[in-house]
């Protein structure tokens, strides 16, 4: 290992990553040139995939209100953030469970 142990780790801007390449239908910003050449080939052969991404995020801000409102106080995200990647997702899955009484 090199570095210290609090070196963030580096990204490869350079090779598409699956959860930026998924960020990059429904309007993310956190996605490089990598990532937007697959997502078009993608959005090329299927043009609902934009769709499905923006339903998945309805969905998933819709279940963790739902949670915090019945009472839930405790969310673990699990996901698809590459390491050491923005943690942008994390306040679209955590803004719904504050919201709630």
């Amino acid at each position: 290992m090199t570095g210290s142990d609090t070196d963030p780790p580096r990204i490869d801007t350079s090779r598409p990553h699956p959860a930026r390449v998924y960020d990059w239908w429904p309007g993310g910003k956190d996605t490089y040139p990598a990532d937007e050449e697959p997502a078009r080939k993608i959005l090329a052969v299927d043009g609902w995939v934009p769709r499905g991404a923006r339903a998945d995020r309805r969905f998933m801000r819709r279940s963790t209100r739902g949670a915090a409102e019945a009472g839930t106080r405790q969310f673990l995200g699990i996901g698809k953030r590459p390491r050491g990647a923005p943690a942008a997702d994390h306040g679209r899955r955590h803004r719904p469970a504050h919201r709630a009484p």
